[in-house]
């Protein structure tokens, strides 16, 4: 059983095989840990995008074109080309992009600030906030509201 994948319940890993043991063969938590955290450092620098890297580019393309209303697939592909990033990891960051600006909207949209919208129906698209923007958005909340009642 101690080298079974844990995959019912928990992370699924296979404590088995990934546990440290000291020198009396006793399971070492703090050595396990450490390893761990190492392993997840460097998977993390590998593979995640900085958010603040991202929250850049969106800016950038934005302060480029600021009167514009992009939908989500051509505002990810204008960020993913302003980050420069190397060929092959365009679909991965593609994805985080888009995560970042869902994130952002669902901010927006439960009033937490978030700095763009995705904007549905016939003018929808993603759109930087401004005051402006956040108060129409509101109203047009509201008025919705009021109807449905």
């Amino acid at each position: 059983m101690a080298n079974e994948q844990n995959d019912k319940q928990g992370t699924g890993i296979n404590w088995g095989r990934i546990l440290e043991r000291d020198a009396h063969g006793t399971a070492d938590l703090g050595a396990t840990m450490t390893k761990l955290e190492a392993e997840a450092r460097a998977y993390v620098v590998a593979n995640e995008v900085p958010t603040e890297r991202i929250r850049g580019a969106v800016a950038t393309v934005y302060e480029q074109n600021p009167k514009v209303s992009f939908d989500l697939g051509s505002l990810t592909n204008r960020v993913v080309t302003e980050m420069k990033v190397a060929a092959g990891s365009e679909s991965k960051i593609g994805e985080a992009v888009k995560g970042f600006i869902r994130g952002e909207s669902k901010a927006f949209e439960a009033g937490e600030g978030g700095l763009y919208h995705i904007a549905r129906g016939k003018l929808g698209g993603v759109r930087r906030v401004t005051a402006e923007y956040t108060e129409a958005f509101r109203k047009a909340q509201a008025k919705k509201a009021a109807d449905a009642q």
